[in-house]
């Protein structure tokens, strides 16, 4: 985004989720004169991710945004823009304008590196009823990690984080769980977990990235192949939360368990909105294990009507085996229900 005085803002959109911290290398340009005013981006090519194809059509959104102030004490919001918007289609990227005939452009290959060091110290009182008495500074503590992606390719992308800060990340917005069915859930806006979100979200929500808690690692793996997406996200977490069933409610739970997860996700895109996926999550602590795996689809009829759905199997028990075993019986857990004679 940019406005009259060149002054740019950028985000990632994911879904309904926005990232603000989202931050890369273009330049703007704004000039205001009599009749209006224009504005100038200047975009690298290593600065977007885009497909490997000769030929390349790109969707670009172009509209202003401005208030206008009424005497009554509110504000309205119009939107103008350069393509026709369509409020019973819910797909606001799909309706851009389409960039066309940009041949052989190339991206290179990139890595980011976000290193940090924190440290602080905290002092008081040695006696709190006693003004007079000496002040004492306690330990000073540290905390150190960073994370790293690299992208060899525009169809690749590859990035681990070891003990992550999320301390730059907005608050979660109040909700009140008064009359609530089930547990809460709140939109992600971790860097790191919104990054290609949309691939892992499905209409039950298989995944939901605020289980990851407090993570001590995590890596993830993104990918498209022709009209093939696939990503694969694993995470060790400090405090794993858990979802408890009530007769009337679910709730999280918050507990110092130290759990193990794996998801793993393919999708694959038919054009029109229709596509046919499938999912595989696990998840271990030192005691207990749960593994969900299944497949969902989408199909467009006509321009409006669609058919979606999904299917999914879980398996959740105790769990003392090594990771190989464990993976031996998440396929099986998956596998028999459908096929006993495999067994």
């Amino acid at each position: 985004m940019v406005n009259p005085y060149g002054i740019q803002a950028d985000l990632m959109r994911v879904g309904d989720n926005e990232d603000p911290s989202f931050d890369t290398v273009w330049k703007t340009s704004a000039d205001i004169g009599e009749s209006g005013w224009g504005a100038e981006m200047a975009i690298p090519f290593k600065s977007l991710r885009f497909s490997s194809e000769r030929e390349q059509t790109w969707v670009a959104l172009l509209f202003r945004v401005f208030r206008v102030y009424r005497v009554y004490p509110r504000t309205s919001r119009d939107q103008l823009s350069w393509t026709r918007y369509d409020r019973d289609n819910p797909c606001f990227m799909r309706q851009g304008g389409l960039i066309e005939g940009t041949p052989d452009v190339q991206s290179t290959n990139s890595v980011e590196l976000l290193p940090y060091v924190v440290g602080q110290q905290s002092g008081s009182l040695i006696d709190n009823s006693d003004p007079t008495s000496s002040f004492e500074n306690g330990k000073i503590k540290g905390r150190v990690g960073g994370g790293i992606r690299y992208s060899p390719g525009p169809d690749l992308s590859v990035e681990a984080v070891v003990n992550p800060d999320f301390s730059q990340v907005e608050s979660d917005a109040t909700q009140i769980s008064i009359n609530s069915t089930f547990a809460l859930n709140y939109p992600e806006k971790r860097p790191f977990f919104l990054y290609g979100a949309d691939l892992f979200q499905t209409g039950i929500g298989a995944v939901y990235s605020g289980t990851f808690n407090n993570p001590i690692a995590s890596a993830r793996v993104m990918g498209k192949s022709g009209s093939l997406s696939y990503g694969y996200l694993a995470a060790s977490d400090r405090n794993t939360p858990y979802i408890v069933p009530g007769e009337e409610s679910s709730n999280f739970v918050s507990t110092n368990l130290e759990s193990f997860s794996n998801v793993a996700r393919a999708r694959y895109d038919f054009g029109n909105e229709t596509f046919l996926g499938g999912m595989i999550t696990t998840r271990n602590t030192a005691l207990l294990h749960n593994y969900v795996g299944g497949i969902d689809w989408s199909y467009r009829i006509w321009e409006n009507p669609s058919f979606r759905g999904e299917l999914f199997q879980s398996n959740a028990g105790k769990c003392f085996r090594p990771a190989v075993e464990c993976l031996y019986y998440v396929l099986r857990g998956i596998i028999r229900p459908v096929y006993p004679a495999l067994e």
